[in-house]
């Protein structure tokens, strides 16, 4: 019986501008109905050394050097950032990447975001997921705003990290290789998840085949077949799963 440990791949829930878009009904209706503001790519926590222009709503980085922001050095222009760690606590908030920095030659410009660029747009208790980051990849961030009428650069703005993050969604995948001898294959992940889903294909034309699954336990399945698998019969199985959040 062959034994295999994949590691997993994390998929952010929130991926507008990406390949791979995965979003649930619920996140889209909560985005609809103004229960969250939309996504952005990165958060700074740290505070910014920069300069607040008040008539153009932007942040001008005192240092002419290269833009990352939670080990993400590939910002480009139109890229969305939370800013949540200014001093200064009206200046935080969604900006837009304005001009990248580059080291030794131009600072870092960011710009109020369109969707919180103005005193209605300030909203207690909205929340902001977050895309990528070494630290902070798919979490969320809710805005506490204690004045019951926001002002835009005159109230305090915090954003506290939401214990309940975007889900992860996590797949991979294993083969089945046909040797006339097995009829049954054991795979691992560390999930620690009850309940996974899986797809069959045919290795040869992509074809889906169905074959047997059984959940073993919380972090294994077997697949199998009823009679032995021929050789050259070779089936890659693809499971998938959503993990609870990580605070």
């Amino acid at each position: 019986m062959a034994n295999l440990h994949f590691t997993q791949q994390r998929y952010a829930g929130f991926r507008a501008a990406h390949d791979f878009d995965l979003i649930t009904l619920e996140h889209a209706l909560e985005i609809f109905t103004g229960s969250f503001y939309a996504p952005v790519r990165v958060i700074e926590t740290e505070p910014i050394l920069a300069t607040y222009n008040s008539t153009d709503l932007e942040l001008t980085f005192t240092l002419q050097e290269d833009l990352e922001i939670d080990g993400i050095d590939n910002l480009a222009v139109g890229d969305r950032v939370l800013v949540a760690g200014q001093t200064d606590l009206t200046q935080n908030g969604i900006y837009t990447v304005q001009v990248v920095g580059v080291d030794g030659t131009t600072a870092t410009i960011l710009e109020r975001a369109d969707d919180m660029n103005e005193s209605e747009h300030l909203k207690d208790g909205k929340v902001v997921p977050v895309q990528e980051g070494d630290e902070n990849e798919n979490t969320r961030w809710r805005a506490t705003i204690a004045d019951t009428m926001p002002v835009l650069d005159t109230s305090n703005i915090l954003f506290i990290k939401d214990i309940t993050d975007v889900k992860r969604v996590v797949e991979d995948s294993f083969l089945m290789e046909g040797d006339d001898v097995e009829r049954e294959w054991l795979f691992s992940h560390n999930w620690g998840i009850d309940t996974v889903t899986h797809e069959a294909l045919l290795v040869s034309t992509g074809a889906t085949v169905g074959i047997g699954f059984e959940r073993v336990s919380n972090n294994q399945v077997k697949a199998y077949t009823t009679l032995p698998l021929e050789t050259g019969v070779d089936i890659k199985v693809i499971i998938m799963g959503e993990l609870d959040p990580t605070a």
